[in-house]
This record gives structure tokens, C-alpha cells and sequence, in this order.
């Protein structure tokens, strides 16, 4: 990700890493990963929460979404 300059085109390999990690792998933890670096990027994406959340209760991951969570609410107010 470090070659891609641009944060709207890294926001989308990350959404695309996502998917894939759920289709391709049935790896929904690694999803909510994608999906959490990708709230890093925009952390106003109501969307991104919202599919973590779904990714957390089917895989008991909760720890990692309020990671998520806290570190995002930390990106706005450094804004």
C-alpha cells in the first residue's frame, strides 16, 4: 500500500483486500483488519463501521473493533 500515493485509491484496495479476504478466503477476521485500516483513512465512512460491526459479531472480534473505533475518533479530533 506504501506505493499508492493517492488516500482515495488506497481506500479502495483496502474495501477490494476486504471482499476478497470474504470471498475468495472466508476469512471475515481478516476483513474487519482490511476494513479497519481503511477506517484509518476515512474515518467519517459510516459504511466502514457498519460492516465491522457485522464482521465483529460474526467473529467475536470486538476487541478489534473498538480498537478501531477509538483510533478513528483519535484521527478526527487530531483533525
Amino acid at each position: 500500500l506504501s506505493v499508492i500515493d493517492d488516500p482515495v485509491d488506497q481506500l479502495q484496495l483496502m474495501r477490494d483486500l476486504a471482499l476478497l479476504a470474504i470471498e475468495k478466503r472466508g476469512n471475515e477476521r481478516d476483513a474487519l483488519e482490511w476494513y479497519g485500516q481503511a477506517l484509518m483513512l476515512d474515518p467519517e465512512d459510516e459504511g466502514l463501521y457498519v460492516e465491522m460491526e457485522r464482521l465483529a459479531g460474526l467473529t467475536g472480534a470486538w476487541d478489534r473493533l473498538n480498537f478501531y473505533t477509538l483510533e478513528s475518533a483519535d484521527v478526527v479530533s487530531d483533525k
